[in-house]
């Protein structure tokens, strides 16, 4: 049975959240190979393209830039997020007591 039809808003957010969630993996490679030796590190580009061709293989494209790491790496905020901090009327714990999932 096929599924539900979605907006394309819906299609933006849930490419949004993918697109996060290989940031997040991304990030956290980055911390794992900083463990290691200086001589055996994997340099940005590298960790965003394996995780990037990771994504590919499970039919999930994301794009992975080695600069919006370095960004995010440095506490650096999504524009989502950003937005959500100065335009919301509620923060996200009120919002969260308001409607719950």
């Amino acid at each position: 049975m096929p599924g539900i039809a979605r907006s394309i808003a819906k299609k933006k957010q849930m490419a949004r959240a993918e697109q996060e969630k290989a940031y997040a993996e991304a990030m956290k490679e980055y911390h794992d190979e900083q463990k290691k030796p200086e001589s055996e590190r994997k340099s940005r580009k590298a960790i965003c393209r394996d995780v990037a061709e990771k994504w590919k293989a499970m039919r999930k494209p994301v794009t992975v830039s080695a600069d919006t790491l370095r960004r995010r790496l440095e506490g650096g905020r999504t524009c989502g997020q950003f937005n959500t901090e100065q335009n919301a009327w509620l923060s996200p714990e009120e919002e969260e007591s308001v409607v719950p999932k």
